[in-house]
């Protein structure tokens, strides 16, 4: 209950857009990997983003409403490709050993979500059809002027060259020093 006056408090647009940053931040911080301390909370604070994003709205005449009932009736084909497309990536020959079981169960997961996606699309008034052509273009407008800045700004960044080879010295310093941490670490274990 409290739980529910809280959300109500925040209102209905508030919640969405703090979830939404929750998923997106949970999904950065979960890619930084375990060189990050951080990298271990990227997942849980993710599923209280998706946990938000779905929760019951008290106020549903906000325009977020339009997508969060869209991204509802939508769930059951999206969960379906994005968990096919990860088992046929994370499968695939390319990122490590191929498993073809996996691969084909993805390929199974991925066919369905077209299955129960074809009656969503199906449905589609033209108008709503054009409307979400047209967010789809704006989407990827942006997404290619991100990357384009991205790219511009990695060319303007000179690579100093390669560094000198170590000296003698330097050699020898750092043999003694993996030496010595690798044979502390052997006596541990």
């Amino acid at each position: 209950m409290a739980g529910a006056l809280q959300l109500e408090v925040l209102g209905s647009p508030l919640v969405f857009w703090l979830s939404l940053l929750m998923i997106f931040a949970g999904f950065s911080m979960h890619r930084m990997g375990p060189s990050f301390s951080r990298g271990r909370f990227g997942l849980p604070i993710a599923c209280i983003g998706v946990v938000l994003l779905f929760s019951p709205s008290p106020d549903s005449a906000h325009p977020e409403a339009a997508v969060i009932d869209s991204l509802a009736s939508s769930i059951n084909w999206i969960v379906f490709a994005i968990s096919g497309t990860y088992l046929i990536v994370g499968a695939s020959p390319t990122y490590g050993v191929s498993k073809p079981t996996s691969i084909g169960v993805g390929w199974i997961l991925v066919i369905s979500s077209w299955y129960f996606a074809t009656p969503l699309l199906l449905s589609l008034e033209i108008d709503l059809a054009l409307e979400g052509i047209a967010g789809i273009i704006g989407f990827v407008t942006g997404l290619l002027a991100f990357t384009l800045g991205i790219w511009i700004a990695e060319r303007r960044s000179s690579i100093a060259g390669e560094s000198k080879p170590l000296s003698e010295d330097e050699v020898q310093l750092v043999k003694s020093i993996l030496v010595r941490r690798i044979g502390s670490e052997m006596d541990d274990n």
